[in-house]
C-alpha cells in the first residue's frame, strides 16, 4: 500500500486526512469501526 496508513486510535495525524475506515464484524455483534485509514495531504 506504500504511504497508506492505519491507525487504530481512530486519529489521523494533522499532515493527513482519513481515506476510509474499516470495520470488524463477529457473529453475534454489530459491525463495529476497527481502524481508519489515512493517507498523506498532497503536497505533504
Amino acid at each position: 500500500m506504500g504511504a497508506d496508513l492505519f491507525h487504530y486510535k481512530g486519529q489521523c495525524l494533522p499532515s493527513e486526512y482519513a481515506a476510509g475506515i474499516a470495520f470488524t464484524a463477529r457473529a453475534g455483534f454489530r459491525p463495529s469501526p476497527a481502524a481508519l485509514l489515512c493517507r498523506p495531504l498532497p503536497g505533504n
